[in-house]
């Protein structure tokens, strides 16, 4: 049952708010190359949360940055959301890596996306 109410707040909602030490970020479920995922918009541009926290995870020596990244911040909005605070606060700390790393190897990686090139749901 509550998955399914997870689900249509997930529908109705598919943009959230949340904020950081630089802006207020926003979620959102986008398609790109026939695959949907889950990204903040940041100035122009997408950051795929999943792929950015398995890289943060990846640069901290993690084991398992993949799996971790899949459990933690899935790539769909309604998984994403039943991890409630843990997942959040991955996605603020994977956003916070990315805009320290350079914008042409995160492009490079499938982690960043022109917002042009993406189609929001």
């Amino acid at each position: 049952m509550w998955k399914n109410n997870l689900f249509w707040i997930a529908v109705c909602f598919s943009v959230v708010l949340f904020s950081t030490n630089a802006h207020a970020l926003r979620l959102v479920t986008y398609l790109y190359d026939g695959e949907t995922r889950i990204g903040a918009v940041t100035d122009d541009k997408i950051v795929d949360l999943n792929r950015a926290y398995r890289a943060l995870l990846t640069e901290q020596g993690a084991p398992r940055p993949a799996a971790m990244a899949q459990a933690v911040v899935p790539p769909n909005m309604v998984d994403f959301l039943a991890g409630e605070e843990r997942s959040m606060k991955a996605a603020k700390d994977a956003i916070a890596f990315v805009q320290k790393q350079q914008e042409s190897m995160m492009r490079r990686e499938g982690i960043t996306k022109d917002l042009k090139a993406v189609q929001l749901k």
